[in-house]
């Protein structure tokens, strides 16, 4: 007990480096999507006062990439996944309240689907200060595409969404966090500076891969302020839990292609 204790003590004050990207999928009391992303409009609401009292920046995306610097406490940036209806219902409103902006990352395919985003609605939030970019054309395993296809994925996303609301799309997230060298190939090759992912990590500068920290229906504000601290253990204990689920993950999906599909039709990712 007492190593332990000395043992985190010492952990502790390292603090890790880099900005917050946290990412949302689903806002509201009642998610339409996977119940374990599902966030409240309060526990969204006490995030964002956590931020504020932290002193944490919320900065775009672009701005994680080409390095924030120069503040006391670690810049944060808040993504939202899936284009659904309750960004706008739900998150939009939280955020312009709170005076801080949000980064969505929405399928073409989608937008104007019920339950989801209407394109007026995007340019509403993107007048507002909101930003947009490209959680490819459909909500599809892009690992498991041909090469033609995946270029139309993430091509023709960035093209509709940039013809739609006129501003610039920088970033891919890919649907269900599925994600390989091939895929960011792809991605950087249409013109994307960066893909971000489902590793639990700050995000550093310049990297062509932004690594994101899920936020989840169970995440405490006590989690959550370690997280915006940078304590490592939490990161460290969400890096084990992915690095033992992954692998099985893939391999049910290389048998089974639709399996995760059909398991989680409406689920997040």
């Amino acid at each position: 007990m007492e190593a332990r204790g000395l043992s985190r003590r010492a952990i502790a004050p390292l603090g890790l480096g880099g900005a917050r990207v946290l990412v949302y999928h689903d806002v509201g009391e009642h998610g339409d999507g996977d119940p374990r992303y599902a966030v409240t409009r309060t526990q969204l609401a006490g995030h964002l006062d956590q931020i504020r009292r932290g002193g944490h920046p919320v900065v775009p995306l672009a701005r994680v990439w080409s390095g924030p610097g120069g503040q006391a406490a670690p810049a944060v940036a808040l993504t939202f996944d899936d284009g659904r209806a309750s960004d706008y219902l739900h998150a939009y409103p939280l955020l312009l309240e709170h005076g801080v902006m949000g980064e969505f990352f929405v399928n073409p395919g989608n937008i104007g689907r019920a339950g989801y985003l209407s394109w007026p609605e995007a340019r509403e939030m993107l007048r507002a200060g909101m930003r947009f970019q490209s959680h490819a054309h459909d909500h599809v395993y892009l690992t498991l595409l041909s090469a033609a296809s995946l270029e139309r994925q993430v091509l023709d996303s960035k093209r509709r969404i940039e013809d739609e609301l006129g501003c610039a799309v920088q970033f891919l997230a890919p649907p269900y966090g599925d994600l390989n060298r091939r895929v960011r190939q792809a991605a950087l090759a249409a013109g994307y500076q960066a893909v971000c992912n489902s590793w639990d990590w700050p995000a550093r500068a310049g990297r062509t891969t932004v690594t994101r920290v899920a936020v989840y229906a169970r995440t405490t504000p006590e989690e959550l302020a370690r997280l915006l601290r940078g304590d490592p253990l939490p990161y460290l204990r969400r890096v084990v839990r992915s690095a033992v689920l992954y692998p099985a993950k893939r391999a049910v999906l290389s048998l089974r292609p639709g399996w995760l599909t059909d398991r989680f039709i409406t689920g997040a990712a």
